[in-house]
């Protein structure tokens, strides 16, 4: 669903964050090979995506808070690339998109 502006959330139940990673990749990667329809042949879809996981102890807040901070760190990463954190907000590798 649409959190504002240009941010959307999906959730993914009972999926590790190494597996939302890799959905993340995926979403990424087709977004890149598609034509966006209506725009000119020169524009490019690019998407930033955090990741997370839900923690024993975590509210709604905190889990779309930490999931922000994957996504802003993807971006100031150079864009166009997924990020995880875990629950404990430490990040997960970026092989962790492999371990489906």
């Amino acid at each position: 669903g649409r959190l504002g502006g240009e941010e959307f959330a999906i959730l993914l139940p009972a999926t590790s964050v190494a597996a939302g990673l890799a959905v993340a990749e995926r979403i990424r990667e087709t977004l890149r090979q598609e034509r966006a329809y209506r725009l000119p042949d020169d524009v490019d879809l690019r998407v930033s995506i955090g990741v997370t996981s839900l923690g024993d102890d975590d509210t709604l807040e905190r889990l779309v808070s930490r999931a922000d901070r994957a996504l802003y760190t993807a971006k100031a990463a150079g864009r166009d690339r997924a990020t995880a954190l875990t629950a404990n907000g430490t990040e997960a590798p970026a092989s962790a998109a492999m371990d489906r």
